[in-house]
């Protein structure tokens, strides 16, 4: 049985790279996307594929590489990804040698929010993080933003153990010193403390913010490399990102869960036990996480402390540039007022959009945003870009009801100063509307 909708081996592209452990090849399909086969080399070529498979049909992050298909080749089982500027980070900081203290904030931030989802998920022991975790593999989407485009599955069978030599928090601090050493320009004060949390062996959540401080994050300038880069596919694009739809996201990625999980029952039981292990771990620990999320007192003074007290634990901690102190929030909009006291309701939610912006968390937006409206859209981009979120609303103070029908209330607001176009305060207003979910905002401007 095959995992492609053919019922034969289909051949693929010109070789695009070819690295220690897999070969890329060009992928045509029927949609005519611009796709790419990544191909395992060795005598366990199915096994490495379907654990590689595995693992990122199970991982939904704007800067992990998506898995779309499995397709057989007549090499092998490959993986279908989608298709990215072939310059990796790596060969454009050799080239130009130096990048700039903003263009550092832009490429670190956003891979160690990606190095934090995978070990929240209870992923990272069984990803060569040694190996796979390296700016060779960092390539870019469309928009500029990184995207890590390699977790190797660890080679042991054992795909779960708590003696890996190397955590998260290695792969983290060895990415972020790479980068620094070839950064020029930045608040000196930041740089000084970037350097001891290194020498401390802080967690990723302490980098984020101490990286924040060097600069204003702004867009890697990178050389022409001859040919326009393709746009990447829903799961990428910030007009449809997991943020502004994620119940559908969720729903589409079923199918394609289940056939990694058929294919897997093909191989020899060892290796289904190792990939059973490592997918009923993500289950195990979300599962944890909503009874957390569920049983907790409902009362938002005693959720804030406990978040408060251990923010760098469970929150992904990064915020956005500037000397602020807030408490980073990655959890649910906190569930105070009843649902028909919309004013509360509205201003508690625009309270944790700000947070959620600040701390370029996709996943919480989706608690905050109506799904598929343009605050969605435009939130989820300037999550994957944070230097658009100088263009966006983020601090807004609610003022008086001024329109209401049915389940749609409109509300006069005021943009704070420091987001706004100008600078001072602008007039603003704030529209919500009740789903399903409850009251979620549609618009903000």
């Amino acid at each position: 049985m095959t995992t492609t909708s053919t019922s034969q081996a289909r051949q693929t592209g010109p070789l695009l790279a070819a690295g220690a452990h897999a070969d890329v090849h060009e992928w045509a399909d029927s949609a005519q996307e611009p796709r790419v086969v990544k191909i395992h080399r060795g005598p366990a070529q199915r096994r490495s594929a379907l654990s590689e498979a595995a693992i990122l049909s199970s991982l939904d992050h704007p800067h992990l590489v998506p898995l779309l298909d499995l397709a057989e080749t007549p090499t092998g089982l490959g993986l279908v990804l989608p298709r990215l500027d072939p310059l990796s980070a790596e060969a454009l900081v050799r080239e130009r040698e130096v990048i700039t203290a903003g263009e550092a904030v832009t490429l670190v931030v956003p891979l160690l929010r990606a190095l934090v989802h995978l070990e929240r998920r209870r992923f990272h022991p069984g990803v060569t993080l040694a190996e796979g975790i390296t700016w060779d593999n960092v390539l870019f989407d469309a928009r500029g933003a990184p995207v890590l485009t390699a977790l190797r599955p660890a080679d042991s069978i054992v795909a779960v153990s708590p003696l890996a030599p190397v955590t998260v928090g290695d792969a983290a601090r060895r990415l972020v010193r790479e980068i620094v050493d070839v950064t020029v320009g930045g608040d000196e004060a930041s740089r000084r403390l970037v350097s001891r949390l290194l020498l401390s062996g802080a967690s990723p959540d302490e980098l984020i913010e101490a990286v924040f401080g060097l600069e204003e994050a702004v867009p890697v300038e990178r050389p022409d490399v001859g040919a326009t880069v393709p746009q990447m596919i829903s799961a990428r694009d910030p007009s449809a990102t997991r943020s502004g739809a994620s119940a559908d996201a969720e729903t589409a990625t079923v199918p394609l869960q289940s056939r990694v999980r058929a294919a897997l029952v093909q191989v020899r039981p060892r290796v289904w036990l190792t990939s059973g292990v490592v997918m009923a771990s993500v289950a195990i620990a979300a599962v944890a996480l909503d009874g957390e999320a569920g049983d907790g007192p409902s009362s938002g003074s005693a959720s804030s402390a406990e978040e408060t007290d251990g923010a760098h634990a469970t929150s992904g901690g990064d915020r956005a540039p500037g000397p602020s102190d807030r408490a980073p929030s990655a959890s649910p909009p906190p569930s105070g007022p009843a649902d028909d006291d919309v004013e509360s309701t509205t201003r508690l939610l625009l309270a944790h959009r700000e947070e959620c912006l600040r701390s370029l968390d996709a996943d919480c937006l989706t608690r905050v945003d109506r799904a598929g409206s343009p605050l969605a859209r435009d939130d989820a981009a300037a999550v994957a870009d944070p230097s658009l979120l100088a263009t966006r609303p983020v601090a807004v103070e609610l003022g008086e009801q001024t329109n209401a029908f049915d389940d749609t209330v409109l509300f006069d607001a005021v943009l704070r100063p420091g987001s706004s176009r100008n600078g001072n305060s602008e007039p603003a207003s704030v529209l919500v509307v009740r789903t399903e979910a409850g009251w979620r905002l549609s618009d903000v401007r």
